[in-house]
């Protein structure tokens, strides 16, 4: 039973994500944004998808730039500022070195199509961007009291559901001209569906290539939550597999015809050489080179921000077998997100702990699902891994 705190009825809890969406997305419209080099390319693609030509793409996003930023941020993002952000003036001034940064975001084309459709409407790009970003971050606190409205209240999950989407490492999604909030929106929704679904759904495995076209890296959760359904129903294997081949496919395309590079090349000319041609000078990277990518600029594994996220997660994992049967979603998604969270920092440990913060939302989720839940009976060596056995007190009051 979900009784409800500020009022009754089925009206104020269709009404509570509402207003979570509208009063997240105003407050971070309205928050002093985050200035990022990033959005000159994915305002450039969206000019390119409407005829223009590389060097008409180029003037174009930066004359936006310049029309909708103080003068003192765009300055920022044509000048080199440091030894290890060499090409913005190159960039800046060369078309040719511009077009050649066009695939590492190419690759996330979704971004692109939303701003390519607020410039159909006469919206600048820099402004669209931070309207996407804040809306997104909106309808993350939208969808987080949604999920937390089958346990709690729904003024109750209106205020978590905002809460969570203003706590450190989330919040900054919501101010930044790149896709990573619309990337923590997918995949809130897909664990949602995965935990209510009980299983594999073709309209879950439809979501795999959503969260691809946002982010390519999240082919890594779409395979963790795949390989859970399997454990869940492991005679019903072919919703799964076939969501694999949907994901690989998906990948495989994206990064093929966005005409990004392997892997390896690209971190070595994202970390190393910093080379503003990388398509007429490819260089493979060998491990000497990924392990000097991993100490120079890694975030490392012991940061607070890191730390934060695996304990909630490890949290999360405890709540969920305390109160569900081992094989259910709600365990095997838990620890889905806390081995997500570890392989995305070997995939890109430059690019995440703002990635990570969608596991690290998921991770919370269920733990404040799981919290106030009946513990079910576990296993007696589990108990004693989990839970301290006290003795009851026969001395009496």
């Amino acid at each position: 039973m979900n009784s409800e705190v500020f009022g009754r009825g089925v009206g104020w809890g269709r009404l509570a994500p509402v207003l979570a969406f509208v009063f997240v997305t105003s407050v971070a419209r309205y928050t002093q944004p985050v200035y990022n080099w990033d959005n000159l390319f994915y305002i450039g693609l969206a000019e390119m998808a409407r005829g223009a030509t590389v060097a008409d793409a180029q003037h174009s996003a930066f004359a936006q730039a310049r029309a909708a930023l103080p003068m003192a941020e765009y300055e920022r993002l044509i000048r080199n500022e440091s030894p290890d952000d060499p090409l913005r003036t190159l960039v800046a001034n060369d078309t040719e070195a511009f077009r050649q940064q066009l695939p590492f975001y190419a690759v996330k084309p979704i971004y692109p199509a939303l701003i390519l459709a607020s410039r159909a409407m006469g919206v600048n790009g820099v402004v669209a961007s931070f309207w996407i970003s804040a809306a997104a971050l909106g309808a993350l606190a939208a969808l987080c009291c949604l999920w937390l409205q089958q346990r709690y209240a729904s003024g109750v999950s209106a205020t978590l559901g905002c809460l969570v989407t203003f706590s450190s490492g989330v919040f900054n999604l919501g101010v930044d001209p790149r896709p990573d909030a619309l990337y923590a929106v997918a995949v809130v929704a897909l664990s949602m569906m995965a935990v209510r679904a009980r299983g594999a759904t073709w309209p879950l495995a439809l979501l795999f290539p959503c969260a691809i076209l946002i982010r390519p890296d999240a082919v890594l959760m779409c395979v963790a939550v795949a390989v859970c359904w399997w454990l869940i129903n492991a005679a019903e294997w072919r919703k799964p597999v076939a969501s694999l081949f949907l994901s690989a496919a998906c990948y495989t395309a994206v990064t093929r015809l966005a005409g990004s590079y392997s892997w390896l090349t690209l971190m070595h000319h994202c970390c190393i050489k910093y080379l503003p041609y990388p398509a007429t000078q490819p260089i493979a990277a060998g491990l000497h080179d990924l392990l000097h990518i991993y100490v120079r600029y890694g975030q490392p594994v012991y940061s607070q921000t890191f730390l934060t996220m695996v304990l909630v997660s490890v949290a999360a994992i405890i709540a969920a077998l305390l109160t569900h049967p081992w094989r259910s979603a709600p365990v095997l998604l838990a620890i889905a997100m806390l081995t997500t969270i570890g392989l995305s920092f070997l995939v890109h440990p430059v690019d995440n702990l703002r990635v990570r913060s969608a596991y690290y939302v998921v991770s919370l989720l269920m733990l404040l699902s799981s919290l106030g839940r009946q513990p079910i009976e576990p296993a007696a060596a589990l108990r004693r891994r989990l839970l301290v056995e006290r003795a009851p007190d026969l001395a009496g009051p």
